[in-house]
């Protein structure tokens, strides 16, 4: 969800990811709107991934 400039609604966000990342956990928004999320397949293959507005 993104919230409007005067902070008073939200505004739903649809994301699609390409590929294949197994499980998905923990997001986290960061700075410049970018979305950031974790993956938990374990053996050493956990990823985070960046996710930039387009």
């Amino acid at each position: 969800m993104r919230p409007s400039s005067d902070g008073r609604t939200l505004t739903t966000i649809a994301i699609r990811l390409k590929g294949t990342y197994g499980r998905l956990r923990t997001a986290q928004l960061g700075p410049g709107g970018r979305l950031y999320v974790t993956t938990s397949n374990g053996g050493g293959t956990d990823r985070i991934l960046e996710i930039t507005p387009s």
